[in-house]
């Protein structure tokens, strides 16, 4: 990019300024105030927007400055040329940057650029973010050190440069977009998808242990349900009894009068002694039993039963996992090589294979910096055959410059000779100067004469001294006639000699520029040229091919040494290596190639996490053949009570069943004794007429043969006992619903376990997925961040011995080694006691010289042989003026592919710079 016209039509203090710039070397002089660090900043605006910022201090404020006092916007234009076009950067700046506004015109077709329209243009011209551009292109006052900024462009741009021959690979972007691939992995608020795996890996281990901590509490509610029933039962019994009581304390007296009617029907009870035979066959701890009981039993043994059927199925289920497992151990078999290699032999292998793309990448690099190094030396050789086919040019050139400089001097000499006042002038004739020396004679006589005769009067006459004194007056009047004669004379008589020295020099002068011409002719015929204007063409373009060959030579040299500080060998003997233990890796296992292994690791770790996962699943399954067999016995300790209530003491189903049948056998029975009973005592009734026997023994039956051996003595005692029975019997009940209505609703809401489980492995095989993801990342970003430290390594003595050269350029070969660290801070050897030393310590005009050479430096490695413009204001302040000479000579070196643009208010470098012909000097 070249800067080509500066105008600024209101821009901080400018007003209508338009500067034209030369494409190589240019010098803006001005006084201070007078707008030189004002154009600057409309330079860097025009490229890269003004801030934003609000800052207390309006030295700092860049968009407060750039607005003109009374004004609400600044704008101007900056032409420049890139990439072969000529474009003009129309910009327009307000109060905030929302106001800006920007335009970009092709100034050829007039066409309006829309894809550079946009506020940070020189990001796009350029390349480089604003920090790079003041730390390399842009060096203010007082302003040549540099500084690490936070992204670290400049080191980021040379080693992409340097790894990929360009700058499109980023380090910085690299990492960048790894650290985005982490985070959505794994983010500090634990939001990333590996974190809300493990997050729901927690609750669903936390669910599982739900699920079976209700599986526990059911059994213990089914115990409570049963001891909850018994209690029931017994609390019933209880109230009957005392509610039997209570009748029998009111009908004593009846029983007294009906004693005989008693004592018959007890003769009666003779069929009912075979009814009681059968009931106490049929008594229990729990009371009489009866079919439901007997059913109820039934049920309970069903259950169990169904438990272990169930236990069964999950014990066959078992088996089949053990053959599973088994089957696929034996799958593993093939991959036994697998075993002995570590867990992380995966990412060891990853991380060897992009280390060899690396390695490979530097192999091709290498190869291309050989193809460079070849095509210059070609190009070098074509050069070398121009100037050895010049050989009088090659032995002359110094004399021909030194005689064309005197030619040139002698030239301008002679043209400020012709532009004197004396050339104006004529020779003064003999006969004008006889004139005027008779006039000064007879001025001279006259005033004698005047002076005498007026004396003499008044002495000797002094009746005549009016007269006298009229003569002597006359008398003084020539002599101020003759001493205005006099200088006339002289005057006349220095001009005539100055005009005739300057004839003679004149003459002088052009016989010098005809030898010169003469000789200027000679050289001519000799390098077979017509005129001097041919002669300057040859000579420029000798000395360009020259100044060329010397830059391809640094070139060559510079790539050598990136060629040595590569290391082929090294990287040989590391690829070699790396090979070697991928291969031993590959042949233990078996595979052809990394891919196959990659296979087969894969295959191996699934059949291990299937082996795993069939193992979790065993070992579930036997959790839950646990768990129902504890739910089995502790049903089977119920039903043995129960079952040990009605004495029944078997463990085997089939004899139970047999004993319950044999109970319902018995209560048919009973049933039978029942109806026969009540034959006989309808029997009775027809004997005893008209009495009626079955009020009575509705009356008195309840009595005959009951426990009624409570010790209460009123109806109160019984009553407030009667109370608190039916007040435990409600709570009991209530309980019992509380215990039914858990054991109901206590699954409701939960999933089954099997269901659990499978979204467990699931889960489990996620995260390992996502872990491994994870690993890999670290992995690459590990070996991105090793590659790029190790393309530091190499360029760094590249950048050393850049800034070392331009350094030993500004110092006359003082200082030839120098240091520079990650940060940009310098070091510079120190010849007496062989050591470094901080460039801290040197003073300021070496200071400023050792970061301009840093500058420069860093330049060719980011820019190269691309022509950009260098801004420097002020930036020999500190120096000396031979130490300013130095600098202007090298900036002049590099006039070929950088445009330079000097600001300054110090005449000095003004009137150095005259001497060059091709540096553009701009007043202000």
């Amino acid at each position: 990019m070249i800067i080509k016209k500066i105008r600024a039509f209101k821009f901080g203090k400018l007003n209508n300024v338009d500067l034209e710039l030369s494409d190589s070397f240019n010098v803006i002089y001005g006084q201070n105030e007078s707008g030189k660090s004002t154009v600057q900043a409309f330079i860097k605006a025009c490229l890269f927007g003004a801030g934003n910022k609000r800052i207390r201090d309006i030295r700092q404020d860049e968009r407060t400055k750039i607005i003109p006092i009374n004004e609400n916007t600044a704008h101007g234009e900056l032409e420049i040329l890139h990439s072969e076009r000529d474009m003009i950067i129309q910009r327009s700046f307000g109060k905030t940057k929302k106001d800006d506004l920007i335009k970009v015109i092709d100034s050829v077709t007039g066409e309006t650029q829309e894809e550079l329209s946009f506020q940070s243009l020189g990001e796009e011209i350029l390349k480089i973010s604003s920090d790079t551009f003041e730390n390399t292109l842009f060096i203010k006052q007082l302003g040549t050190i540099v500084t690490k900024s936070k992204d670290d462009e400049i080191m980021t741009k040379i080693t992409g440069m340097f790894q990929a021959g360009g700058d499109e690979v980023s380090h910085d972007k690299s990492i960048k977009k790894l650290l985005e691939l982490k985070k959505n992995l794994v983010a500090p608020r634990k939001g990333g998808s590996l974190d809300l795996l493990r997050i729901r890996l927690s609750n669903l281990v936390d669910e599982r242990y739900k699920r079976l901590k209700l599986s526990e509490e059911n059994v213990q509610d089914e115990l409570k349900q049963i001891n909850l029933k018994e209690h029931k039962d017994f609390l019933i019994k209880e109230i009957g009894k005392l509610e039997l009581y209570k009748k029998y304390l009111k009908k004593t007296k009846l029983q007294k009068e009906y004693k005989d009617i008693m004592e018959y029907l007890r003769k009666s009870q003779e069929l009912k002694s075979n009814k009681e035979k059968v009931e106490e066959d049929l008594n229990s701890d729990q009371g009489q039993i009866n079919l439901a009981y007997l059913e109820e039993l039934e049920e309970s043994l069903d259950v169990v039963k169904n438990v272990d059927e169930a236990i069964e199925s999950k014990l066959q289920e078992k088996n089949e996992l053990e053959q599973t497992i088994s089957q696929k151990e034996k799958n593993l078999e093939d991959l036994i090589a697998f075993y002995d290699l570590p867990q992380d032999i995966e990412s060891k292998v990853i991380k060897v294979n992009l280390e060899n793309e690396n390695l490979k990448d530097k192999l091709k690099a290498i190869s291309s910096i050989r193809e460079e190094i070849k095509s210059i030396d070609q190009e070098i050789n074509s050069n070398l055959n121009f100037v050895q086919g010049s050989s009088y040019l090659e032995e002359r050139r110094e004399d021909i410059a030194e005689l064309l400089n005197e030619y040139e001097a002698e030239l301008r000499y002679t043209e400020t000779l012709l532009q004197d006042q004396r050339a104006s002038k004529k020779q003064i004739s003999k006969q004008f100067m006889k004139s005027v020396k008779n006039k000064k004679v007879l001025y001279s006589s006259l005033a004698v004469l005047g002076i005498s005769v007026g004396i003499v009067i008044l002495s000797l006459l002094p009746l005549l001294k009016i007269l006298g004194i009229v003569i002597m007056l006359l008398g003084i009047v020539f002599g101020g006639l003759y001493i205005n004669i006099n200088e006339k004379f002289k005057a006349v008589k220095k001009d005539n000699e100055d005009y005739n020295s300057y004839i003679n020099l004149l003459t002088e002068k052009k016989q010098h520029i005809e030898l010169y011409e003469n000789n200027i002719g000679e050289i001519c015929e000799a390098i077979k040229v017509n005129d001097y204007k041919q002669l300057i063409l040859v000579l420029n373009k000798f000395d360009k091919i020259k100044f060329s060959l010397q830059l391809l030579k640094e070139k060559k040299k510079d790539k050598e040494n990136f060629l040595t500080a590569l290391g082929e060998d090294d990287v040989k003997k590391e690829l070699y290596e790396n090979e070697q233990a991928i291969n031993k890796v590959l042949m233990k296992t078996n595979s052809e190639d990394i891919d196959e292994f990659m296979i087969k690791i894969r295959t191996y770790r699934m059949l291990m996490e299937e082996i795993n996962s069939v193992k979790v699943r065993k070992d579930l399954l036997m959790d839950s053949i646990e768990m129902l067999q504890k739910d089995k016995e502790s049903k089977l300790q119920i039903l043995d009570k129960r079952l040990s209530s009605v004495k029944i003491y078997s463990k085997d189903y089939s004899v139970i069943k047999e004993q319950l049948q044999k109970f319902k056998e018995k209560i048919r029975l009973k049933n039978e004794i029942e109806i026969s009973l009540k034959n006989t005592e309808e029997t009775y009734k027809l004997l005893l007429k008209d009495r009626d026997i079955s009020f009575m023994e509705m009356e008195l039956q309840e009595f005959i043969d009951k426990d009624i051996s409570y010790s209460y003595e009123s109806e109160d005692e019984i009553e407030n006992e009667l109370n608190e029975k039916n007040k435990e019997l409600l709570e009991t009940e209530k309980s019992l619903k509380d215990i039914e209505n858990d054991i109901k609703t206590l699954f409701l809401g939960s999933r089954e376990l099997y269901l659990i489980e499978e979204d467990i492995i699931n889960v489990k095989k996620e995260i390992q997925n996502q872990e491994e993801n994870l690993e890999a990342i670290e992995i690459a970003m590990e070996v991105i961040n090793e590659a790029f430290k190790d393309m530091q390594k190499n360029f760094g003595p590249i950048l050393n011995t850049k800034v070392a050269n331009y350094m030993s350029f500004l110092t006359c070969g003082k200082y030839t080694d120098i240091r520079v660290s990650e940060n940009y801070n310098l070091s510079i050897g120190n010849e007496e006691n062989n050591s470094l030393m901080v460039a801290e310590l040197l003073s300021n005009g070496t200071w400023d010289q050792i970061y301009l050479s840093l500058r420069l430096a860093l330049i060719d490695l980011i820019f190269g042989d691309e022509v950009v413009p260098i801004i420097l204001d002020e930036a020999f302040v500190q120096y000396d003026d031979e130490r300013m000479k130095r600098a202007i000579e090298l900036l002049y070196s590099l006039r070929e592919r950088r445009q330079i643009i000097i600001f300054t208010c110090q005449k000095r470098e003004v009137e150095y710079t005259k001497d060059y012909s091709d540096i553009k000097v701009i007043n202000l």
